[in-house]
């Protein structure tokens, strides 16, 4: 564990060296920088559920709820003539609760994120935009009181040590109707330590762009993964698995401003929350998220 924190700490001073280094040097080669960005260069997407957001689902399928608090936002942008670059953070606290009847929410399980990440923005013609993100970040996660229930742990669940640092590539075509895209991610640290190194992801969202009622934009986005499958008896992945996430709903604001989304969400195939590594889960959720 040690070992992979030190690769990880050593790889995020690197970075944050280059970071400084183009902070001196893009005024002189730059048209325009700003260090009080709007919103980022790469829209965060819709409807992957490992994005950092602030969500708030209730699980229609049983007593729980998803509870996220996190935010992608840019520190910095950069433009070279038409071709713009951004440096920024992520952080993002995924939580899933179970609610009760006296109005208490005890947490079954949460996954923390954080890094750091370089976004780019392309115009290839007056109504499409080639996008890209770079991200370099760790993950861990955790069994808490809702699953400790009078000194046992509950549905044969442990804690275990779940910890991952990564890298990943993400690019898209985006426009005003709509985005496609395709990313990679690379394990380079990973404890359990038997985990196939790769994922990939692949989505499409798709906006009514004009809706008569200006105000509120409806969408619909599709974000598949394919990760690698957890086999608990031999304690080291085999094979790979699809993650399928699902959204539909309306945007108070256009699609990649502030914002607030009311949404229907399905989720289906392998668990993204490390405790429940190698479970397929099938949800399907109702709730709101606030675009930042």
């Amino acid at each position: 564990m040690r070992s992979g924190f030190f690769v990880f700490h050593s790889s995020m001073n690197r970075i944050v060296l280059v970071f400084i280094i183009s902070l001196f040097i893009s005024p002189c080669v730059a048209q325009t920088w700003t260090l009080e960005p709007n919103r980022p260069l790469f829209v965060p997407l819709i409807a992957d559920a490992k994005e950092p957001r602030v969500a708030a689902l209730i699980n229609r399928n049983n007593n729980e709820l998803s509870l996220d608090i996190g935010i992608s936002l840019d520190l910095v942008q950069v433009s070279f003539e038409e071709t713009q670059v951004g440096f920024g953070v992520d952080f993002g606290t995924f939580s899933e609760l179970r609610r009760e009847w006296n109005f208490k929410f005890p947490v079954n399980a949460a996954d923390y994120i954080f890094g750091i990440n370089l976004s780019y923005r392309q115009p290839l013609t007056k109504s499409l935009d080639l996008t890209g993100r770079f991200r370099l970040s760790h993950i861990s996660a955790h069994l808490i009181d809702g699953r400790f229930v009078n000194g046992t742990w509950l549905e044969g669940l442990f804690p275990f040590t779940y910890s991952r640092e990564f890298i990943a590539f993400m690019v898209a075509l985006s426009g005003e109707y709509g985005r496609v895209y395709v990313g990679y991610e690379w394990l380079f640290n990973t404890i359990p330590r038997e985990i196939a190194s790769s994922s990939y992801q692949v989505g499409v969202e798709a906006y009514y762009a004009n809706f008569p009622l200006r105000v509120l934009t409806p969408f619909i986005a599709v974000d598949f993964r394919l990760v690698p499958i957890w086999r608990q008896a031999l304690g080291r992945t085999e094979g790979y698995g699809g993650a399928t996430n699902l959204q539909a709903g309306i945007k108070f604001n256009p699609i990649g401003k502030r914002g607030f989304r009311v949404v229907f969400n399905h989720y289906g195939g392998l668990d993204f929350r490390g405790m429940y590594l190698g479970r397929y889960v099938s949800e399907q959720s109702i709730g709101f998220l606030i675009d930042f």
